[in-house]
């Protein structure tokens, strides 16, 4: 239980009970509270008479004394071995330890530390319900695999025959290197590269659908090394963007979509041509405003 820099002295409490004690006996009763206010729990002590008489500064002889007038007057409970005592002759005469309990102190502790316990066991309850409910609306990612089952075959054809058709076109396709189709590799590629940018605030989910449709899916760009046609555009359009970030009057695409399907056709323009896709210093210098976009489209 954390310490409080300071307790409830209740001054009425305080009279009622001390009104029939010696001076030494009240002064040991002041002591004594502050130590059970420390203890754990708060509100008991046990220790033994050695250990009265140097917490009180008293010798063993004194300490027995003004503890047994303290104990005989019911200011406190006294117990034995866990048994309560009525007076203070057994405990005088106990060579073990002497638990000594401040009634009000020691039951206003432990509501306290059952109000605690509910609490902590509410907050858990609530968190577990909390991760509950982000699993049940986490979004389900289905996992295709391949069954060896002819039925099982059979329903995936007939429920999903978009898949097949991507499925078919993806192996025409030479496939990235560390990726097992290359899909999920030249996606996180332009995603990355609008990232790089910074400038270009866009929805990656939406980006991801477009990409995967419009130019993975898409035979026209079959020809194209994907792979290099991003990052050269993605080299390009960050150098702008840092051009930009420096004051240099850099301007920009406001958005990556067209910006890239039009990088990719002079690639395509320039694979036809007979130069394999590759810029030449010309061309190079014509990447940073694209021609076919018109130019109240940039930023």
């Amino acid at each position: 239980m954390g310490k409080a820099p300071a307790f409830q002295f209740y001054v009425g409490d305080y009279l009622k009970d001390t009104r029939a004690l010696s001076l030494a006996a009240k002064g040991a009763w002041s002591d004594i509270l502050c130590f059970m206010w420390d203890a754990s729990p708060r509100g008991r002590l046990s220790i033994t008479w050695d250990g009265y008489g140097h917490m009180l500064g008293v010798t063993v002889r004194e300490a027995k004394k003004v503890i047994s007038e303290i104990i005989d007057k019911k200011v406190c409970d006294a117990m034995l071995n866990g048994r309560k005592v009525e007076n203070s002759d057994a405990v005088t005469k106990c060579n073990g330890e002497v638990t000594l309990i401040n009634r009000r102190m020691y039951r206003e502790a432990q509501e306290l530390e059952k109000t605690r316990i509910r609490v902590r066991r509410h907050r858990g309850k609530e968190a577990e319900e909390e991760g509950l409910k982000r699993d049940c609306n986490a979004d389900v990612t289905p996992v295709s695999s391949s069954s060896s089952s002819s039925s099982s075959s059979k329903t995936e054809t007939s429920t999903t025959p978009n898949l097949i058709s991507q499925s078919v076109a993806s192996t025409t396709r030479p496939p990235v290197a560390g990726s097992s189709d290359g899909r999920d590799e030249l996606t996180e590629a332009y995603l990355k590269a609008i990232r790089s940018v910074r400038y270009w605030t866009v929805n990656e989910q939406e980006e991801r659908a477009w990409f995967s449709t419009r130019i993975r899916a898409n035979p026209k760009y079959e020809r194209l090394d994907l792979t290099s046609c991003l990052e050269r555009w993605r080299n390009s359009r960050h150098a702008l963007a840092e051009k930009r970030r420096q004051g240099k009057g850099q301007n920009l695409p406001p958005e990556p979509r067209n910006d890239l399907l039009t990088w990719l056709d002079r690639d395509l323009e320039r694979l036809n041509e007979g130069n394999g896709g590759q810029r030449n210093d010309q061309q190079r210098a014509g990447d940073d405003a694209p021609s076919e976009l018109p130019r109240e489209l940039f930023v």
